[in-house]
């Protein structure tokens, strides 16, 4: 997805039958992977039993962000430019070479590539016939919670949502040096100048909003979180809803365990 001036202007989707990389593999042996996949790639995959559906999903994630960037692959963007491992959770992690940064300079970023998708699925998720147009709510844990609070700011058609691991302060975030959760895939250029993780969570209000955090949790810095759960607090009050906000912090780490599952459960059940 191509962003200027923060309109949508792409997005990219792909799919790859697993064969098709058993095949070429077969054929070409190295030359293969070293033109396709990046060397972090190889060694995640290779010291799989079966390498070639975690092949096969890193070659349609390349394709598919060529085509959301507005490159496809060619001069510009190379398939090792567009790196997927995991990250701490086991959730995918996008890492780009120097041309691919130079994309992101020029205003294409990941968590718009995200926000498209997720609002897409909202698309197709009202096409449903079980589906109740109504009430739709969502959750998320780790980065599902980043998106979570992004979706619920941005598509009216979320009634209610929950937040299980995202929730702190970008700029002491910084200031500690926390890695995995200020990375460029998460990154806003600009944006924190004028709003910071809070700030963009409230544009949801007035629909119900729960927000769990862990304080052992090590991908958040603690006086963060807290003044987050405040400052979110603050603005359902401010804006007569402070019923419609619940913040949960307790002594876990990085966790959404089955209590919290049932809270959240819960919270749907009471606003939806």
């Amino acid at each position: 997805m191509n962003l200027e001036g923060g309109n949508v202007l792409g997005v990219g989707v792909d799919l790859t039958e697993v064969d098709r990389i058993r095949s070429a593999h077969m054929k070409h042996g190295e030359s293969f992977l070293n033109k396709v996949f990046t060397p972090a790639e190889q060694k995640l995959c290779l010291a799989k039993a079966d390498p070639y559906p975690s092949l096969a999903a890193r070659f349609a994630a390349k394709e598919a962000a060529s085509k959301a960037f507005g490159t496809g692959i060619g001069a510009e963007l190379a398939l090792t430019s567009v790196g997927v491992l995991n990250g701490p959770e086991g959730e995918p992690v996008v890492e780009l070479d120097d041309k691919a940064r130079a994309l992101l300079a020029a205003g294409v970023t990941w968590s718009g590539i995200i926000a498209w998708d997720d609002l897409r699925t909202v698309d197709y998720l009202v096409t449903r016939p079980e589906v109740d147009p109504k009430r739709i709510g969502c959750v998320g844990h780790s980065v599902g919670g980043q998106r979570s609070t992004y979706l619920a700011a941005l598509d009216d058609r979320i009634k209610a949502a929950v937040c299980c691991g995202w929730m702190g302060s970008f700029p002491r975030q910084l200031s500690k040096h926390v890695r995995d959760t200020i990375g460029h895939t998460q990154l806003i250029p600009g944006l924190y100048r004028q709003m910071d993780h809070p700030d963009i969570a409230s544009l949801a209000m007035p629909k119900p909003l729960m927000v769990i955090n862990g304080i052992k949790d090590p991908l958040f810095e603690p006086e963060g979180v807290r003044a987050a759960h405040a400052k979110l607090a603050s603005c359902y009050a401010k804006a007569g809803v402070a019923d419609h906000f619940k913040g949960i912090i307790e002594d876990r780490e990085h966790e959404f365990n089955a209590e919290r599952q049932a809270d959240a459960w819960a919270w749907f059940a009471r606003h939806l």
